[in-house]
């Protein structure tokens, strides 16, 4: 990749059959839907620490990593802000919990080490909300606005 690339682009890594592990250098933070797509022998990505925003596919379009069938591992560094991974699975490390959400059920967020961001002031938790909703997450912030 060329020196000062922050952003892969759609399909920048599509159809590369014969590369099984990309390893995506420090600087990039930005991994666009299908950005890596199509590759059949990948198996693993590494994620460095500057990467902010990785599409999930929430578009018409495809996650980043669309239709890599071998792929078994997202690794992302331990000084990466945003994202975190456990057993090659990739994470976020932080949710946003919007006013409209009714409901939460107990220990929703066990295990999760997330950050957790609540639009709802904390003296206003709507009642479906479990006692223990939380779990053991990380930390829970109160009547943050988006």
């Amino acid at each position: 990749m060329p020196d000062g690339c922050r952003t892969i682009e759609k399909e920048a890594f599509s159809g590369q059959n014969t590369i099984a592990r990309i390893i995506i250098p420090e600087g990039v933070t930005t991994l666009e839907s299908c950005a890596i797509s199509n590759c059949d022998a990948l198996e693993t990505i590494e994620i460095p620490s500057t990467v902010t925003y990785i599409d999930r596919g929430w578009t018409d379009y495809g996650n980043s990593f669309c239709y890599c069938k071998k792929l078994t591992s997202i690794n992302v560094s331990e000084d990466n802000k945003h994202y975190s991974s456990a057993d090659g699975i990739l994470f976020d490390k932080q949710i946003t919990i919007p006013l409209n959400v009714i409901s939460i059920g107990t220990n929703a967020f066990g295990g999760s080490n997330l950050t957790i961001n609540c639009e709802v002031e904390e003296s206003n938790i709507p009642t479906g909300w479990s006692n223990n909703w939380y779990g053991s997450a990380k930390s829970v912030n109160y009547g943050v606005k988006k």
